[in-house]
């Protein structure tokens, strides 16, 4: 899965359960998270607090659950949506 193809896929959750699409601060936290960033790192980049960072984070987490039915976290979230792709297409095979 490609950065472009998680956002499109968290956004349409998000929107399911808010009725509003990922503010740019939300797309900045899943694009870190899908690289393994810390929060820290995150921060920095985007020159907001950690604890900004990590409040936006446990939003979207917790978002992402209710959406899913899974408890998603900023540690699980990638293999999650690994996961969500494969079964997404039950016709591919993983090469």
């Amino acid at each position: 899965m490609t950065i472009t193809e998680i956002l499109q896929i968290t956004d349409r959750l998000i929107l399911s359960q808010t009725g509003k699409h990922l503010n740019d601060l939300q797309e900045t936290v899943i694009k870190g998270a899908w690289q393994g960033q810390t929060y820290q790192v995150i921060a920095e980049e985007c020159q907001h607090s950690e604890s900004r960072i990590r409040d936006v984070g446990y939003e979207l987490w917790n978002l992402l659950s209710k959406a899913l039915g899974e408890d998603i976290k900023k540690n699980n979230f990638c293999s999650t949506f690994e996961k969500l792709n494969i079964e997404s297409y039950p016709n591919s095979s993983p090469k």
